[in-house]
């Protein structure tokens, strides 16, 4: 709350300076006013001053970027007048801005205001309560006390457990040799020996939904590939 305060007195502080050299608008100097004496506005309104302000806000940025091009394009001799404009306005949109801010920290405070309120009502949470410390010893002090009494929480670990952990490599080890991976490969018929032939595509059940969806999307798949990549598209060299 007290970052947000110091920043609102930054922001004040800039508008009373802009004022004073009659930069302020008269439109601005009297939403600040409004603003300031806290007149209560129905949803609608805040809407359409809102919309307004960020219409505005949009206009003096293209304003900016046109005469920023502008002072790139003119000779140092002519600049006076632009240069003049362009600082005018990017005043202006800093004055925008600092509303803007100010609006959202009266928000924002009013918000914090009302959280205070509210834990002062319901009274102090145990769990917030800052009067009330517990602390826990961690790996300090005996466990127990002369009565056998626990004095801070302790776990009770499996020393077998332990001892059996220590020589245990840090990987998984493996489940089966190589050779009893490859006899139950041969056994599914994924490995072809002795020139045999290749074992038969699996035909498809045609109440098995799923299957054929699947072979369909293989088949389009397919399809945009080779449309995407016609016959020798990949032959740069042009070989074969």
């Amino acid at each position: 709350m007290q970052t947000l305060n110091e920043a609102k007195l930054y922001f004040e502080q800039f508008l009373r300076n802009v004022e004073l050299h009659e930069i302020l608008k008269e439109e601005d100097r009297k939403f600040i006013e409004i603003q300031t004496n806290e007149v209560k506005k129905d949803t609608a309104k805040r809407r359409e001053e809102k919309i307004a302000r960020y219409k505005r806000e949009k206009e003096t940025k293209m304003k900016l970027e046109t005469l920023q091009q502008t002072l790139l394009s003119f000779e140092d001799n002519d600049k006076e007048d632009i240069s003049r404009e362009h600082t005018l306005t990017l005043i202006d949109l800093f004055i925008q801005k600092s509303i803007e801010q100010l609006i959202s920290i009266k928000q924002e405070l009013e918000l914090l205001d009302q959280m205070r309120k509210t834990r002062e009502q319901s009274g102090p949470s145990p769990l917030l309560d800052d009067n009330k410390v517990e602390t826990i010893s961690r790996d300090t002090g005996p466990l127990l006390s002369k009565d056998g009494k626990p004095l801070r929480p302790f776990v009770i670990t499996n020393r077998e457990t332990i001892r059996e952990q220590v020589f245990r490599p840090g990987w998984r080890l493996p489940t089966m040799t190589i050779d009893e991976y490859l006899e139950q490969e041969a056994a599914r018929g994924n490995i072809i020996s002795g020139g045999g032939q290749i074992p038969e595509k699996k035909e498809i059940d045609d109440n098995d939904e799923r299957a054929i969806d699947e072979e369909t999307l293989k088949a389009r798949e397919w399809d945009e590939f080779k449309d995407s990549h016609p016959y020798g598209s990949g032959n740069r060299m042009r070989k074969g």
